[in-house]
Order: structure tokens, then sequence, then C-alpha cells
């Protein structure tokens, strides 16, 4: 068999390693023959968009095309096995195709869910929350003190006031 992996990039066409080396490759169909559905992956984030990775098809491929449910198809080389996508901000669907001169193969398809943001906003509200609830426990408290300072300073005799003073 041939040093071929139909998941890996950029590697020699099996039909030239064969030529090549002498080696055997999987069952490819020929040229004119309608080529099978490429075996999707993953459809993922990697921090700034999303990519999908594929595996090629046991057959003769002039490129892929790559589509997210109602956009456009972006044209691939048939060396790729993975593409950037533009951002995606919503639930779609990415379709993957073999093309050769006969057509093209059925669509192999992935749902592309995009991470949730709201865990930044959840952590965000609930610290917001106790800050505040901190903030009238502290102004709750200072009221209360200054409430009973009053009341000491009110029930409390000036030392220098003589008993003369008092009786009046």
């Amino acid at each position: 068999w041939c040093d071929y992996h139909s998941c890996r990039e950029n590697q020699t066409p099996c039909e030239d390693l064969a030529a090549s080396h002498g080696c055997s490759c999987p069952g490819f169909s020929l040229p004119e023959d309608h080529p099978l559905s490429p075996s999707l992956r993953s459809v993922t984030w990697n921090g700034s968009a999303v990519v999908v990775h594929w595996c090629a098809p046991s057959s003769y491929v002039t490129s892929y095309f790559v589509t997210v449910k109602g956009g456009e198809k972006q044209v691939v080389k048939k060396d790729q096995r993975s593409t950037t996508l533009k951002q995606i901000h919503h639930k779609a669907e990415v379709c993957v195709v073999a093309v050769n001169d006969a057509g093209e193969s059925d669509p192999s398809c992935g749902e592309y869910t995009p991470a949730s943001n709201s865990l930044p906003l959840a952590a965000g509200l609930i610290g917001g929350g106790l800050g505040l609830l901190l903030l009238i426990l502290l102004v709750v408290l200072l009221c209360r003190r200054r409430r009973q300072k009053k009341r000491e300073a009110a029930h409390e005799i000036p030392r220098d006031c003589t008993l003369r003073e008092m009786r009046l």
C-alpha cells in the first residue's frame, strides 16, 4: 500500500505515488465516474475563524466545494482537506462536495453551532449583583452606626458642666 492518508493535506496524490513507487492505492474511481462523497470530520471554531476538516473519498477528485447553507460556494484545491470560513454567528449547516469532470458527489454535511457567549455575561451580572448587595449592606451599617453615635451623644453629660448648670 502507498503511504497515503485520505485525511492528510498537501500530500502527493496516491496515483502519483503508485506510478513512482510501484505501490497500490485503495480502490479509486476513474475520472469519468462521479466522485463519492468526502467524509466531513469536523466544523470547529479555532479562535478567529470557523475551520472545516474532511477526508477525501476513494475517487478521482479535481476540487472540493465547501458551502454554508444559504451562502456562497468556496472552491478548495484537490490536495486540501480543510478550509476556513468567514465568521458564522449563528447555527448553520456546512457541506463539503467532491468535484471532478463527471460532476459532483453528494454533499457531506455537518452542523456548526457557535459557542455560547452567555457565560461571561452571566458572570458579570452575578458579580455586579453581589457588588450592589455589598454596597447596600455597607450603607445600612454606616447609617446604623451614625444613629447609634447620635443617641449616645444625646444621653451623655458633658464633663465640663457644673451641677448648677445642670439644674438650669
